[in-house]
């Protein structure tokens, strides 16, 4: 055997070998990234409650005046008028910091992802969903454990369904244009009025006897028990108007406002109108998963037996339970003044 033979089988063994070594290094890459899959797999099929009861999503946009109005302005359909209400002299130098809160997910419950989601209320245990869209439009009962479809009625064809409360052991539920508010009976759905109120219906609540009804704009009506307006509350935070209010709901004294088209919900004081706080809910259901811009947060229930809220929106594919975590510390870019109000105003 001359050398350069020698030489060729020297070269040949470590080629050999060497791919043999390349190929199972891979192979054992792809063995341990499978079983790291498997095992994560394992773990949130096992554990589901536990990440969902400590999962809290950090704050990377802040709720306020400002920057809600912000996206108001920039969303692909102008649905909000900045001229349709003026703010009182008096609380233009409203300036005082504005309390921030976090959530935390209880619980998650499936969701049809085709219901155009208007307002969420529960009573008597059980989830009463308003579902809008022409042609589409409806009011379901939901199981308060699973999320799960027991009961529906269609409205007519012309009618686009908006938010829903109870008033006085029935519910009742808006329209959109058409200027309605029907009443149902909560038992098997079957309507038991219809009656005329002023300006479009974008979200209702019930305080007592009384219904509060916004439709769009930064004022909420107040009607009596014979949908007659007897009160309306201008709704507003350091020195700006809070338009785009939506659904609502009272609870523990207070208001809550879904704020049309944000991930911010308004915690108002029913007397003056004030914003009190806020609940700031993005990453909830991230916006790069939401189907359409439209999908939006909107539905907001309260369940008084466990002190927590039930939130979902259009086209989601959760209803979230979720409980209001400890304030977030203020941030300077939340302590509006005046010359920073103007200046946006200019």
């Amino acid at each position: 055997m001359n050398y350069n033979y020698f030489g060729f089988l020297h070269r040949l063994f470590f080629v050999i070998v060497g791919r043999y070594c390349l190929i199972n290094i891979f192979l054992f890459h792809c063995v341990i990234k499978k079983l790291n899959r498997l095992f994560s797999i394992v773990i949130l099929i096992t554990f589901p409650v536990f990440s969902l009861a400590n999962e809290s999503k950090p704050l990377k946009q802040q709720c306020s005046a400002v920057t809600i109005e912000q996206q108001q302005r920039n969303a692909p359909n102008k649905l909000i008028s900045f001229d349709s209400e003026n703010l009182p002299a008096e609380l233009k130098n409203n300036y005082i910091p504005v309390k921030q809160f976090n959530y935390k997910i209880i619980n998650r419950l499936f969701h049809d992802q085709k219901s155009f989601t208007q307002g969420l209320v529960i009573f008597k245990n059980h989830i009463f969903e308003s579902v809008g869209l022409l042609g589409q439009s409806k009011i379901q009962k939901l199981d308060i454990e699973t999320g799960e479809v027991t009961q529906y009625k269609k409205l007519k064809k012309y009618l686009f369904a908006e938010g829903v409360s109870v008033l006085n052991d029935n519910l009742v539920q808006l329209t959109w244009k058409t200027e309605r508010i029907l009443s149902y009976s909560s038992d098997n759905l079957v309507k038991i009025s219809e009656d005329k109120i002023h300006g479009e219906g974008w979200g209702v609540t019930s305080i007592n006897d009384q219904l509060i009804v916004s439709d769009g704009s930064a004022t909420l009506q107040v009607l009596d028990s014979n949908k007659i307006i007897i009160k309306r509350l201008l709704v507003s935070s350091q020195g700006k108007l809070i338009r785009g209010l939506n659904e609502l709901e009272y609870a523990s004294g207070h208001i809550y406002a879904n704020v049309w088209p944000t991930d911010c919900i308004a915690k108002i004081n029913p007397d003056t109108g004030g914003v009190v706080a806020w609940i700031n809910l993005q990453g909830l259901f991230p916006r790069e998963k939401r189907p359409h811009w439209t999908a939006i947060l909107n539905g907001i229930a309260y369940h008084k037996e466990s002190n927590s809220f039930f939130v979902t929106g259009k086209f989601w594919p959760y209803i979230f339970e979720i409980k209001f975590q400890n304030e977030v510390s203020q941030l300077k870019s939340m302590q509006l003044t005046k010359t920073d109000v103007n200046k946006f105003n200019e």
